[in-house]
């Protein structure tokens, strides 16, 4: 069986991969140096997932998605993002959401001397921004697989800090999704932060939702929790939905891909196209990992499974931190 963390588009697309946040293709976009981790070039179709650094006094471009929505996690660092027509501060653990048609930019901290990265979702892929690397052919309407593999080959591995950042944050209350109303978040956007969303367990762990429609995104969707030794998640599939699941802390722990053991450290990505099944956790032997998972369109099966929609409505449940015995959200 191929290794799961050198497969092409193709096998990646049928049976899923292992990928990391240092590992992909690098490219300028929007002014920034963007590595593309899950995208149409390697077998997603629903959505991209891309780590954008901003070095010290750098600044994107301001732009627009006319038909998609973009999400961005704070891994490292601090910097400010252009949402409600103004600058917002953001810091690590917090996630700003653009709807489509919203401009939005993205820059480092004024004055900061570190990197500020963030890892983004856009849904759908936006196929344009690949063109100019020579990646999308316009005229036959397809990726350009020979030309993408080349550069897969060639590419240099990125150096992410180890250091865990990531915590709950309250500040620039205004902007902040939960006191906002979901009308307001649909169209305007907010910033979330991955420690507060809603609570459910329809997977046989603890997590949260924190990008779904219940809060206000179409088609963006992020969840975020912990597993602890010998309590595995189920394994799953998500029938229509792309998922990139992102190891954000823990040393390492075995999951089942396809049927496959693979074994993830932080940084690393679960790559599970529709369809591809995935699930399990820490051995008794290992310790508690944090994952978080972007996916699109909103996974209905583990929506209906919840109970928080009834295939008409969205539930509208409190917002919750995680509830984990012998464990607090990690403030900032």
């Amino acid at each position: 069986m191929p290794d799961p963390r050198n497969r092409t588009h193709d096998e990646i697309r049928r049976r899923g991969g292992v990928g990391n946040l240092n590992e992909g293709i690098e490219i300028p976009l929007h002014g920034l140096a963007t590595r593309l981790i899950a995208w149409p070039g390697n077998g997603f179709q629903t959505e991209s997932v891309h780590v954008v650094t901003h070095r010290p006094g750098e600044e994107s471009d301001r732009y627009t998605y006319a038909t998609g929505e973009e999400a961005a996690v704070c891994l490292h660092g601090r910097g400010e993002v252009w949402l409600h027509d103004r600058w917002v501060a953001m810091a690590a653990g917090d996630l700003a959401f653009w709807p489509q048609g919203v401009a939005h930019a993205t820059r480092n901290a004024p004055g900061s001397e570190r990197d500020f990265v963030l890892v983004t979702q856009l849904t759908p892929p936006p196929f344009h921004l690949y063109e100019p690397a020579g990646f999308y052919d316009r005229a036959a309407g397809a990726m350009r697989f020979e030309v993408i593999e080349r550069a897969r080959r060639a590419a240099n591995p990125g150096s992410l800090s180890t250091a865990v950042e990531l915590r709950l944050r309250e500040g620039e209350e205004d902007v902040r999704a939960w006191n906002l109303g979901v009308e307001t978040i649909r169209t305007r956007g907010a910033l979330f932060n991955i420690f507060r969303g809603a609570a459910i367990d329809s997977l046989g762990v603890s997590m949260l939702l924190v990008l779904w429609p219940g809060h206000g995104p179409r088609s963006s969707g992020f969840n975020f929790g912990p597993i602890d030794p010998g309590g595995p998640g189920q394994r799953h599939t998500h029938p229509v939905s792309d998922e990139c699941v992102v190891c954000w802390d823990g040393d390492h722990a075995d999951f089942e891909l396809e049927g496959q053991l693979v074994r993830l450290h932080r940084h690393d990505v679960l790559l599970a196209p529709c369809g591809v099944e995935h699930g399990g956790g820490p051995t008794e032997e290992q310790g508690r990992i944090w994952l978080g998972g972007f996916a699109s369109p909103p996974r209905l099966d583990l929506l209906l499974k919840s109970g928080l929609y009834d295939g008409e409505r969205f539930a509208t449940p409190t917002w919750s931190e995680l509830d984990v015995p012998g464990w607090s959200s990690p403030r900032g």
